[in-house]
């Protein structure tokens, strides 16, 4: 799902960050391609009961075939924006729904 379109999905005001209104997802977006990261989903697809996904404040970021040094920096710099990483390179147990092997950006 293209980020324009998961954008209009999610409208909260309560969301929102107060840099313009601008939901954090964007930020995170923005920090993953700077890092030449995929980003594999914003607010769209399915995604477990209480998703950060749905209100705007969640990426996933692909992780096959990248490199560990490369994770590594982009994990560093995401954590130093002030953004939680969780690792799901492994399938979390009890997680009901995955994907795949990925991060998860929150904030």
């Amino acid at each position: 799902m293209s980020v324009q379109r998961a954008h209009r999905h999610t409208t909260s005001a309560s969301n929102r960050a107060s840099r313009g209104g601008e939901l954090p997802y964007k930020g995170m977006v923005r920090l993953a391609r700077a890092h030449g990261m995929t980003v594999t989903s914003t607010t769209g697809g399915r995604h477990n009961p209480g998703s950060l996904h749905g209100r705007g404040r969640a990426i996933d970021v692909r992780t096959r075939g990248v490199p560990a040094a490369k994770l590594n920096n982009f994990m560093r710099a995401a954590r130093a924006a002030g953004y939680h990483v969780r690792d799901e390179r492994v399938r979390p147990p009890g997680q009901r729904v995955w994907s795949g092997p990925h991060l998860h950006i929150s904030k």
